[in-house]
C-alpha cells in the first residue's frame, strides 16, 4: 500500500474492456463475471488509494507532482468511466452509469488542473527525455473515456443536448491533448538519445490513446442524426474515423459495409445490439438508405 503505483487502476481498465468486448461477441456470462471481478478490483483499489492518501500523504503528493509517475493517476478516471460503461451495457443501470460519469468528470477536471499546473509552475523540472513517457497519454485516454461514457448515456436518453455537447467537448479536449503530447513524444524519440530501455510498457498507450479517440468520435458521429449540434459538424466527425463516401439524399456521408450475405448496409444510431454492439471495427458510418436506417454488420 505504501508504494502502490498510481497507474494500478489499469487493471480495472483492462478488465472492463474485455468485459464489454465479451458482451459484443454475445458472451453475456463472461461479461457479467468480469464485471463482478471489476467491481471488487475497483473497490479494493479505491480503498487502498484512500488509505495511502491518509497514511502516506507525502509519498502520494510526491507521486502526483512527478513527471514520470503523476500521469498514472489518470487511470483512475478511465477506470471509473469503464465501470460506468459496464453498469450501462452489462447491468443495464443508467442511474449508476450517470453517477460514475459525474465522478469521472470531476476526477478528470481535478487531476488535469492539478497535475499539469504543477508540472508548469514547479521550479525543478527534468529534461524532456527524462520526464515524458507514453504514460502521459493516459490523460488522453481519461478524457476520451469520459466522452465515450457521456455519449453512451446520452444515447439511452434521447434529447440530452447538454450531454451531447459535453461529450463533444471532452472528445475535442482529448484530441487536443493527444496532438500536444504525441508531438512531444515524437520530438523526444527522433531528436534526443534513444535506447531500447526507453521502449517500456507505457509506449503501447501511443496507440491506445488514438484508438479510444477514434471510438469516441465514432459514437458521436453515430449520434449526430438525432442531435442538431452534432449534425452540424458531422463531416468533421466522419473524417475522424472513415473516408467520406457517397452522400445520401439528406447530405450525410455514407460509408457502406458488406453484410454476411454480400449485400450492402449502412450504420445508424439505434441498433438492436447493445450501444457499443459488436466489436469496434464493425461500426459503420452514419447514413440512411432509402430514407430508412439499417444496422451495419460485417
Amino acid at each position: 500500500m505504501k508504494n502502490l503505483p498510481p497507474a494500478y487502476f489499469a487493471l480495472v481498465m483492462a478488465t472492463g474492456i474485455v468485459s464489454v468486448a465479451a458482451l459484443g461477441f454475445d458472451l453475456p456470462l463472461i461479461a457479467k463475471a468480469l464485471f463482478a471481478i471489476n467491481l471488487i478490483a475497483y473497490a479494493v483499489l479505491v480503498a487502498l488509494t484512500l488509505m495511502r492518501a491518509a497514511l502516506y500523504s507525502r509519498l502520494m503528493v510526491a507521486d502526483l507532482i512527478d513527471h514520470r509517475v503523476g500521469p498514472g493517476f489518470f487511470t483512475l478516471v478511465a477506470a471509473t468511466c469503464l465501470v460506468g460503461a459496464q453498469f450501462l451495457l452489462v447491468a443495464r443501470s443508467q442511474i449508476a452509469a450517470v453517477v460514475f460519469l459525474n465522478i469521472g468528470a470531476v476526477l478528470w477536471v481535478g487531476l488535469t488542473y492539478t497535475i499539469f499546473v504543477v508540472f508548469t509552475v514547479k521550479r525543478k523540472k527534468p529534461r524532456l527525455d527524462r520526464g515524458i513517457t507514453g504514460l502521459w497519454l493516459v490523460a488522453v485516454v481519461a478524457a476520451q473515456a469520459v466522452a465515450v461514457l457521456a455519449a453512451l448515456v446520452a444515447r439511452e436518453a434521447p434529447g440530452q443536448a447538454e450531454l451531447e455537447l459535453f461529450a463533444l467537448c471532452m472528445w475535442l479536449a482529448g484530441v487536443m491533448l493527444y496532438l500536444w503530447i504525441i508531438t512531444l513524444l515524437f520530438y523526444r524519440y527522433t531528436f534526443l538519445a534513444f535506447s531500447m530501455k526507453d521502449v517500456d510498457a507505457p509506449s503501447w498507450i501511443n496507440m491506445g490513446a488514438l484508438a479510444i479517440s477514434a471510438l469516441a468520435g465514432a459514437l458521436l458521429a453515430a449520434d449526430a442524426r438525432e442531435a442538431t449540434l452534432l449534425a452540424s459538424i458531422l463531416p468533421f466527425l466522419n473524417n475522424s474515423r472513415c473516408s467520406a463516401g457517397p452522400r445520401d439524399p439528406g447530405g450525410s456521408p455514407s460509408c457502406s459495409r458488406s453484410a454476411p450475405g454480400g449485400s450492402s448496409s449502412t450504420g445508424s444510431r439505434r441498433a438492436t445490439t447493445p450501444p457499443i454492439g459488436r466489436p469496434i471495427f464493425r461500426w459503420g458510418c452514419t447514413a440512411r438508405r432509402r430514407g430508412r436506417p439499417s444496422v451495419s454488420r460485417s
